[in-house]
């Protein structure tokens, strides 16, 4: 029965225009909790379900082994959940079940770990690496600057298309989660070492390409970031610390946070808000650092 009604959660959502990579983690993650209840000889009926049920199958989320042999990463188990949450509600939505199970169910919360933004230092040695490339140099610096620049997800930065880069107006139109599409801008020194790359990219649909000149997927890119940091002595060298790092330097600088949320792509405030958060945790330090009562009154 539960089978069944999985397929009709992932029609639905099929409906609403969801992206095939919204269905297929959908699909993987509602088999995952399937399975567990085949295991652990769980109800099917998801009439049967309680909400102790569904905490359960969440404490065995975080028990739960990846394929590397460690522990799912707590992401991954608030990833998990989340789904599991989405279908029960569904479930309720529909008149599928008589009550909603996990009205006062919540996923697991991931701990706010804080991400290092770049150095400066550490993008100007990338850069000095993609220069001595001859291969794939004009290439690599403009993947770099466009994501430094953008703050675009790794996704949005591989289906960038040649027809979407405005090159008088210094724009371009990316496509974000749920094949959402938004304007980023680029600045001068970006837009300069795009249009030198250009040449080699002019003949086909998609700006950025591989090494043989194909499509590039995000986890090429993820190759070429750890190659570039690699070379360059720059640890933890990833895409999403890209935009890590645009986010942060943005409200440095004095970006306007609703500003950073549409440039983000984010539909809510609740992500930009971290970010924030980090920033104010900047001004505290500084504060206590270079506070003039501490120092003149000493």
């Amino acid at each position: 029965m539960v089978d069944r009604y999985v397929e009709g959660f992932l029609l639905h959502r099929e409906s609403e225009g969801r992206s095939s990579k919204t269905l297929a983690w959908h699909d993987a993650s509602l088999r995952l909790f399937t399975a567990w209840l085949r295991d652990e000889e769980h109800p099917f009926d998801p009439v049967e379900w309680t909400p102790t049920l569904i905490r359960k199958y969440f404490v065995h989320l975080r028990e739960r082994k990846a394929k590397s042999g460690n522990l799912l990463s707590p992401t991954s188990v608030r990833t998990y959940a989340s789904s599991v949450l989405a279908f029960c509600r569904w479930l309720h939505d529909e008149e599928l079940i008589p009550k909603n199970i996990v009205e006062r169910v919540s996923a697991p919360k991931p701990p706010q770990l804080i991400k290092e933004p770049f150095a400066a230092s550490d993008i100007k040695r990338m850069l000095l690496v993609a220069a001595r490339d001859k291969r794939n140099g004009k290439r690599d610096h403009a993947l770099l600057l466009f994501m430094l620049d953008t703050g675009c997800r790794a996704n949005e930065v591989v289906t960038l298309k040649t027809d979407d880069i405005l090159w008088s107006q210094r724009l371009c139109k990316v496509r974000g989660k749920g094949n959402k599409e938004r304007v980023v801008f680029l600045s001068a020194e970006t837009m300069k070492q795009m249009q030198r790359y250009h040449l080699r990219s002019a003949t086909h649909e998609l700006f950025f390409l591989s090494e043989e000149g194909r499509p590039m997927t995000p986890s090429g890119l993820l190759q070429i970031m750890k190659r570039l940091g690699k070379r360059a002595g720059v640890s933890d060298c990833h895409p999403h610390r890209f935009r890590h790092t645009f986010s942060i330097s943005f409200l440095r600088s004095g970006g306007n946070v609703l500003a950073l949320q549409r440039i983000l792509g984010h539909t809510t405030l609740t992500m930009t808000q971290r970010y924030v958060a980090l920033v104010s945790d900047d001004l505290a330090k500084e504060h206590v650092a270079h506070s003039p009562v501490q120092f003149m009154l000493k």
